[in-house]
């Protein structure tokens, strides 16, 4: 017997492993493309995330900046809330109450 000649099983066997590349070449192209696919969308969501980070880091510093006049403005508010309806529109928004006009 010939080692050079081969059984029919012998070829049968080579394609069924020739096919079996193949797919596996074809799935891993697929999984390649999948992957870029993946990498594009992960570029785009941290470009979108760096401009959230911005604008909340805008929002920040202008809630930094008018934090204190916005409080104060707010206390006043309600100091007069306090005094009462009619007595609001005897006072200056600026100005605070004197204890001689709320009697």
């Amino acid at each position: 017997m010939c080692v050079s000649k081969m059984t029919n099983e012998s070829v049968q066997i080579l394609h069924e492993i020739k096919a079996l590349l193949e797919d596996n070449k074809t799935q891993l192209r697929k999984l390649n493309n999948d992957i870029d696919k993946i990498k594009l969308s992960l570029l785009q969501t941290r470009e979108n995330t760096q401009k959230m980070s911005t604008h909340i880091d805008f929002v920040e510093g202008i809630y930094t900046q008018i934090k204190l006049p916005m409080h104060y403005v707010i206390g006043r508010i309600n100091k007069m809330r306090s005094v009462g309806a009619l007595a609001i529109s005897r006072f200056s928004f600026f100005e605070s109450p004197k204890t001689s006009d709320l009697i």
